[in-house]
């Protein structure tokens, strides 16, 4: 990472989990510390080659209430044949400080097993008048029955800030979920996570999560009416206010 400048609050209070922390910044993240086992949302495969939610989603993020801060995003998944693929960008604006994701992405297989591939293009701006391009990768594999499910996700492949994800999901019923996800950091601290999804009827989707390192919680809700979907979302940490993030989506 090039951190050469001065950043916002939320970037110093990172180390080599820094890019990690502004991929999660969608409500769906939010509210699921990232464990995208439970991905109800194309923003999602921003974290994941096998989130395979079908949509198009926006997405504002207001990390630690610092108005200073703001990130946007629009997000895109759709079936493509014998897999699915995806793309979306999200941005991140300060003063200081200019950051943006583009990715493309597309999985082979359907809900029940997929692998997949994302290829990110990272663009940062600094105040200084430095700017940067950098290449990264994202390798994952999935497989879900009606009881149980699986996920590896291998991100920013090569990189400093690289993380291997293990996840394990119990499906209670059709409508409740919960998962336990263990992160491994080669450059940073490992960390667990939990998360829960609950569907209330079809119109309100609930979930909820943990993670450990550092300790954070997260909760959201979703309202679905027809084709359209609305999310809100929450998330804690330890020394900094809250974290708070907006949802707009179209599902098919």
């Amino acid at each position: 990472m090039r951190l050469r400048t001065l950043l916002p609050v939320l970037l110093i209070c990172f180390s080599a989990s820094a890019f990690a922390d502004l991929s999660e910044d969608s409500a769906s993240a939010a509210a699921l510390s990232g464990v995208t086992a439970l991905s109800e949302s194309p923003s999602d495969r921003i974290l994941s080659p096998v989130a395979l939610a079908s949509g198009s989603v926006f997405s504002y993020h207001l990390p630690f209430g610092d108005s200073d801060t703001q990130i946007w995003g629009f997000h895109n998944g759709n079936p493509l044949g014998i897999g699915h693929g995806g793309f979306g960008v999200s941005w991140l604006g300060h003063p200081d400080y200019n950051w943006r994701d583009h990715y493309l992405s597309y999985a082979l297989g359907n809900r029940a097993f997929a692998l997949g591939y994302t290829q990110h293009l990272l663009y940062e701006s600094f105040s200084s008048g430095e700017s940067y391009y950098t290449w990264s990768g994202d390798l994952g594999l999935a497989f879900s029955s009606d009881a149980y499910g699986t996920e590896v996700r291998w991100l920013r492949i090569g990189t400093d800030d690289a993380q291997w994800h293990f996840t394990a999901v119990t499906h209670f019923s059709d409508n409740s979920s919960v998962a336990t996800d263990y992160v491994y950091q080669p450059k940073g601290k490992d960390s667990v996570r939990a998360a829960s999804s609950v569907w209330v009827g079809d119109v309100v989707l609930l979930q909820t999560s943990w993670q450990s390192e550092p300790p954070r919680f997260g909760f959201g809700i979703k309202m679905v009416l027809a084709q359209g979907n609305l999310m809100y979302a929450i998330r804690t940490h330890p020394e900094m206010q809250l974290s708070h993030s907006i949802e707009i989506g179209f599902a098919w």
